[in-house]
């Protein structure tokens, strides 16, 4: 059995007015929102806390840091927004 290093994860901060997808979920044929939860009253997506969530480096999210719908949380996260 081969010794796999864990992918490093970009911690960041979901910006409170964007909808950013969670693209694993979508990947798996779920419609969901990185660090929403679905109001079923309100027929919102409510912001679940505001602290940084670990996602992994994937285009869509660089993509996402680089326009500000995701905010870097650390300086190697940083890295990736310029």
């Amino acid at each position: 059995m081969m010794n796999r290093r864990p992918k490093k994860m970009l911690s960041v901060t979901v910006n409170p007015d964007a909808l950013v997808p969670d693209y694993e979920a979508q990947d798996r044929g779920r419609k969901r929102f990185l660090n929403r939860k679905k109001n079923n009253e309100t027929q919102t997506w409510d912001l679940i806390n505001e602290g940084p969530i670990d996602v992994p480096p994937r285009a869509e999210y660089i993509k996402a840091l680089k326009s500000g719908e995701l905010i870097p949380a650390n300086p190697w996260t940083q890295s990736f927004a310029r």
